[in-house]
C-alpha cells in the first residue's frame, strides 16, 4: 500500500510513459512530465514465481545503461544502512541493486 501511494504521488501529472528494454528479469519505465519536472525512472526485479512468507526477498545487481545521469534515488521503504543503498556504481552504465520493490531514479 505504501509503495502504491508513493508511486501515484510521484507520477501524478505525467505526460508520457515508456517501457524500456532491460535485462530479462528487470522492469524499467521512464515517465516524462509536461510541467518541466525531470524524468522519473522506475525499476524493479520481476518475480516469475510466488514467494513464501518466510522466503528471503530476491535481489539482482543490474546495469541500467539507459539512464545517463541521476540526481536522486530512493526505494520503499527508504534504505537506512549505507551498505543497503541501491546504487552500486554511478559510472557508465549505472549499476543498482534491484528487488521486487520499486526503485525510483530522478534524472
Amino acid at each position: 500500500l505504501q509503495a502504491m501511494t508513493l508511486l501515484v504521488a510521484e507520477l501524478d501529472g505525467f505526460a508520457s510513459a515508456e517501457q524500456i528494454q532491460a535485462e530479462d528479469a528487470v522492469r524499467l519505465y521512464r515517465f516524462s512530465f509536461s510541467d518541466h519536472r525531470s524524468p522519473l525512472w522506475v525499476a524493479w526485479l520481476h518475480e516469475d514465481q510466488p514467494r513464501g512468507m518466510g522466503d528471503p526477498e530476491p535481489s539482482l545487481e543490474a546495469a541500467l545503461p539507459q539512464i545517463a545521469s541521476i540526481s536522486q534515488v530512493w526505494t520503499i521503504p527508504p534504505e537506512s544502512a549505507a551498505e543497503d543503498h541501491p546504487v552500486i556504481g554511478q559510472g557508465s552504465p549505472l549499476r543498482v541493486r534491484l528487488t521486487p520493490s520499486p526503485l525510483f531514479i530522478r534524472e
